[in-house]
């Protein structure tokens, strides 16, 4: 399956403008301030990135920042099981979702004539 995820072009037409920021420039031109403002003009708060790009790392008017963040809500046509077991991200334990390998799909319940 990663072979033919792998095979897929993705451009920026792969994705709507609401999705996704996606800036990069120099200390001296505001740029930490301009991705937090953009940040929060698209998502409205409704997403609060993890990640925002510290002014600490990069405080010289010469440094050169680049981010991109996304916040997509995809629907799938056979939901996803809310799976018993939690999983470690970034050393939290978070609500772990997918497909149990012991639970028949979905697909395979249906009886066909």
């Amino acid at each position: 399956m990663v072979t033919a995820l792998n095979r897929h072009a993705f451009t920026k037409d792969s994705i709507d403008d609401s999705s996704y920021v996606a800036l990069a420039g120099f200390v001296k031109d505001n740029i930490h301030e301009k991705i937090r403002s953009a940040v929060d003009a698209k998502f409205n708060g409704s997403f609060k990135p993890r990640l925002l790009p510290d002014p600490g790392l990069t405080p010289r008017p010469q440094d050169f920042v680049a981010y991109a963040c996304l916040h997509k809500t995809l629907g799938f046509p056979v939901p996803f099981e809310r799976l018993d077991e939690a999983l470690a991200f970034e050393g939290v334990q978070v609500c772990a979702f997918g497909f149990k390998a012991i639970k028949p799909r979905k697909s395979q319940c249906i009886r066909k004539s």
